[in-house]
């Protein structure tokens, strides 16, 4: 990983830099503003596309072209511009992948500008909500549930951070991180929250340095396409052999007409050995299905890529954001036991009353009021516990994680046919395709994240994924 001193060249006074460190209130505007000088900012010149002179390039620099560019420059020379009309090949042979191309570059860029994300930062002595792109170096960033991390640095302080990092590693479960942790930038906080210093950013932080790898452009490969400079090839063979040969023929039979006749009738002659109209035919093809695929919101980079789409017998499409929103909604609370079903929901309401609440929680709270219960001890849910509490004062201590967990840890376990049955209902709830929480209760408070004496199963909490309203229409 690149340190905080050679990311963006050679930072002066470090002393005063390890000195912000040290300091909680962040770094002060004049700070901010020396780094924003020398250019130590989380900006990044994303390229989503190829640049204009590329698409250009990658368009008229072609073997096609090659050939009929050399024929059309020898009629040119011998001046004769009515012989040349066959050029207007190249123009909109070129024209159309350019076109096509750039369209899609400008569809890319915008998409680009609409992810404008922000960050807490701690900057003289108080919270700021700032772009992410202005993110400097050093900065105290401050992470709570459902923000992203900015930048790659080494956690301060964490309670009960909780960070997703399937885009890093493709692994959806979330991984819990303690002070002087190492976190990277693109991943994102499912639970808990945390500070650190920013202290690789832009260009050289991890995500970007992974991203710009993808970004490596890679020509869609068309069999069509292959095919027909294949015959090209071989037509240059041809010609290079026929030309020689048409010229001394028309030497023999006009020559006493001058060279710029012998030259026409030569180009004339090997022209028509060059499939202009199969070349331009597929070119056409190609736009023409493009433009039926862009009314279906498809966008489409490269021409050859509708070829590759009518090869395609498999699709591999992910749930979450193409079927799925990817929030979660409560359902319902199921008392297990003849328990109260108001003060369950009172519960429900005090636990979800948390500022750092996780996606469960957070579900809840959409759904269900706060009763505003005082709260004195908050125990945050951790994957690897797999249950979060909490404390009030006067009142009972209320836990909400995985059923298996909490039933497991009662010591003095309830009655073994009502955990039967509990089992049963937890079974067919999932294999419905919910998610299903347990809601317990303890009178004991707790000082550590450690499960009390005492468990009393309340209720069956479940949420359900929500479809999106186009889920069938993608599908079909």
């Amino acid at each position: 990983m690149t340190t905080p001193g050679t990311a963006h060249g050679a930072t002066p006074g470090r002393a005063a830099v390890e000195e912000s460190l040290g300091r909680t209130g962040g770094l002060t505007s004049a700070e901010v503003a020396e780094r924003v000088s020398r250019g130590a900012v989380n900006r990044l010149t994303e390229r989503t596309s190829r640049s204009v002179g590329e698409i250009v390039r990658a368009n008229v620099l072609t073997r096609f072209n090659a050939i009929l560019g050399a024929l059309f420059v020898l009629v040119m020379v011998a001046g004769s511009f009515a012989d040349g009309l066959f050029g207007i090949v190249l123009v909109v042979n070129s024209a159309i992948g350019i076109v096509q191309e750039y369209l899609a570059k400008r569809k890319l860029d915008r998409l680009a500008l609409l992810n404008a994300p922000t960050t807490r930062v701690v900057r003289d002595g108080e919270v700021r909500v700032v772009p992410t792109t202005e993110v400097v170096q050093d900065d105290l960033v401050e992470l709570h549930t459902g923000d992203e991390v900015p930048a790659d640095g080494t956690l301060m302080a964490s309670t009960g951070l909780e960070l997703n990092e399937a885009n890093l590693t493709g692994e959806s479960d979330p991984v819990a991180h303690d002070e002087g942790d190492a976190i990277m930038s693109g991943t994102s906080v499912v639970a808990g929250s945390g500070r650190y210093h920013a202290s690789t950013i832009g260009a050289d932080a991890y995500v970007n340095r992974i991203a710009a790898d993808a970004r490596k452009f890679t020509r869609t490969r068309s069999e069509i396409q292959d095919s027909i400079n294949t015959l090209l090839t071989y037509i240059t063979w041809v010609i290079a052999g026929a030309l020689p040969i048409a010229i001394w023929s028309q030497w023999s039979t006009v020559g006493d007409q001058g060279w710029r006749e012998v030259v026409i009738r030569s180009a004339a002659g090997v022209v028509g050995l060059v499939p202009e109209g199969l070349v331009l035919l597929t070119s056409v093809a190609f736009l023409l299905s493009a433009v039926q695929l862009t009314r279906r919101n498809v966008l489409v980079q490269q021409l050859p890529a509708v070829e590759g789409l009518a090869r395609v017998d498999v699709v591999c499409l992910d749930k979450t954001g193409t079927l799925t929103t990817g929030d979660i909604a409560f359902e319902e609370a199921r008392p297990l036991d003849g328990q109260d079903a108001d003060e369950i929901r009172r519960a429900l309401g005090a636990l979800a009353d948390d500022p750092n609440a996780n996606g469960t929680l957070t579900a809840v709270a959409a759904a269900v009021a706060s009763p505003g219960w005082e709260r004195t001890q908050t125990i945050p849910f951790s994957s690897s516990r797999k249950w979060s509490a909490a404390c009030f004062s006067e009142r009972s201590t209320w836990l909400l994680g995985a059923p298996e967990v909490l039933l497991a840890a009662d010591p003095q376990p309830s009655p073994p046919e009502l955990i039967g049955t509990i089992r049963e209902q937890v079974a067919e709830l999932a294999g419905s395709g919910r998610r299903v929480v347990l809601l317990a209760r303890s009178e004991e408070h707790l000082a550590a994240a450690m499960l009390p004496a005492d468990i009393t199963p309340v209720a069956l909490v479940t949420l359900t994924e929500q479809v999106r309203s186009d889920a069938a229409a993608t599908l079909a």
